[in-house]
């Protein structure tokens, strides 16, 4: 693993996988660190997040709907890394990837082997599953696989109803559900590898879907926080934002947005 300098997070990409999923990833994780300085004082910050888009092959391909995908690097390329994420790879419902992604499998397998953490989007479990980390445990996914994943890999548990599916984190993997899910597993991320502050600022400013929804311990919190950091933003004080973020009071507001 890395002894030193920013996180490194992969992203695995193939011809298979949606440009929503990779792209909305990269672009969300890239901006942590920069992106609030930028927003509100035309900043310059660093990166905190070092993350690339990695494939079997360094050489530019084209992913599902046509879109031009160009590797940062090439998987032989990659010996170390801090996370991995295995975006959707689109295979048909009742078609398990048996033998379509063997570089990529042994490569994750080498991944979790030598530390790093393992996270997936939608039918990214499926080569966990391929992997064989999954065995014995529950993972998410996107429900339309629920028989595959019965009738293939019985030895899995597979959650129709998870968004993210946090069971195995103590044993470095992760998995998310449908193709959006990526939103939630993104801010997770960041929250475990920066901090929990820096999480609600990618959160808040790239609009992605709530970290906390209705009915969760932290819902008030994270409405208070919202609140706070649209007063913040009126004034263009990133360090109120900051505060605001690191202090917020759970139990404040319970019932969407409180007025401002």
């Amino acid at each position: 693993m890395p002894a030193q300098g920013r996180p490194r997070i992969a992203l695995l990409a193939a011809p298979e996988t949606s440009a929503s999923v990779l792209y909305g990833l990269y672009d969300v994780l890239l901006s942590v660190g920069p992106m609030w300085p930028d927003m509100l004082a035309a900043e310059t910050a660093e990166n905190l997040l070092d993350v690339s888009i990695v494939a079997v092959s360094k050489e530019p391909f084209r992913c599902f709907g046509n879109i031009l995908v160009e590797p940062h690097a090439a998987l032989a390329e990659i010996h170390d890394v801090d996370a991995v994420i295995v975006c959707d790879m689109y295979t048909p419902i009742d078609t398990a990837p048996r033998g379509r992604f063997r570089t990529e499998v042994e490569w994750l397998r080498r991944m979790h082997a030598r530390g790093a953490l393992l996270a997936t989007v939608c039918t990214g479990s499926l080569l966990l599953a391929e992997a064989g980390l999954l065995d014995g445990r529950s993972c998410a996914g996107h429900w339309a696989y629920a028989d595959l994943f019965r009738a293939t890999y019985p030895r899995i548990r597979f959650d129709t109803r998870a968004i993210l599916d946090l069971s195995s984190e103590d044993s470095r993997m992760i998995t998310a559900g449908g193709v959006t899910s990526w939103q939630d597993l993104a801010v997770h991320l960041i929250a475990r590898f920066c901090s929990p502050t820096e999480a609600r600022l990618a959160g808040l400013g790239k609009e992605v879907r709530d970290a906390f929804g209705p009915g969760d311990a932290d819902w008030s919190d994270w409405q208070a926080t919202r609140a706070g950091v649209r007063c913040a933003a009126a004034a263009a004080d990133v360090t109120s934002i900051i505060t605001c973020c690191e202090n917020a009071q759970p139990g404040t507001y319970k019932d969407g947005d409180p007025p401002l």
